[in-house]
C-alpha cells in the first residue's frame, strides 16, 4: 500500500440531527487525528439505586464511535455540546473492528 493511500483522510460521519455549529464542536473536540465513524443524539435514562422503579434522565447529548488513528484503536465517547464535557464510555473496543451499515439507522 502506498504512503499516499495510507495518509488519505477519512471523513467524520456526523448525524443530520446536529446543527452545523454542533457538528463543528464535535469535530474540534475530537481533534485532527481522530475520526467519528458514527454519531448519534442520545438521552441516557437510568434507574438509580435510591429509586430503582423510576427512570431518571441523566444525560442528553451525542455519542460517537471514534477511530483513534495515533493509537490504532476505537472508542465510544459521550459529549455534551452545550457544556463541553467529554466522558469516555469504552476505550480500545477491539484491534480489528469491522462494521457495516445494515440500513439508514443501524450498524451490523
Amino acid at each position: 500500500m502506498s504512503r499516499a493511500s495510507k495518509s488519505r483522510m477519512q471523513e467524520n460521519n456526523l448525524t443530520i440531527l446536529l446543527s452545523s455549529q454542533e457538528k463543528e464542536a464535535v469535530v474540534e473536540f475530537l481533534g485532527r487525528r481522530c475520526v467519528t465513524l458514527a454519531t448519534a443524539v442520545v438521552q441516557l435514562w437510568m434507574a438509580l439505586p435510591h429509586s430503582p422503579c423510576q427512570w431518571s434522565l441523566q444525560h442528553t447529548g451525542t455519542v460517537c464511535f471514534v477511530k483513534d488513528n495515533p493509537r490504532q484503536s476505537y472508542f465510544i465517547c459521550r459529549f455534551n455540546i452545550k457544556i463541553p464535557l467529554f466522558t469516555l464510555l469504552q476505550y480500545a473496543l477491539c484491534v480489528d473492528c469491522h462494521f457495516k451499515l445494515c440500513n439508514q439507522h443501524w450498524l451490523c
